[in-house]
């Protein structure tokens, strides 16, 4: 499973009473990798900057955009040799 921001995820799941498990990677990390400027690897961000648009609120325009972003900031971050960090 991938997610932006795997740790609020899981903060977020478990005041719920939920246990969290699964998460592989997270575009965040990932995006700090490519670009170490916190405020480069916001959601927002990353949608406008690779996907040229904006991100909706509803969460499952979250998710969509972490699916399609993933592949994107995945490769930038195996093309500059920092994929085994």
């Amino acid at each position: 499973k991938v997610a932006h921001d795997v740790k609020s995820v899981l903060c977020q799941l478990a005041r719920r009473g939920i246990t969290g498990q699964g998460f592989g990677e997270d575009l965040m990390l990932y995006a700090f990798l490519s670009c170490a400027d916190p405020g480069a690897c916001a959601l927002d961000t990353l949608v406008e900057r690779h996907l040229d648009r904006k991100v909706g609120a509803a969460a499952e325009q979250h998710a969509e955009a972490v699916l399609e972003l993933w592949p994107i900031v995945r490769g930038e971050v195996e093309t500059a040799g920092l994929g085994k960090v």
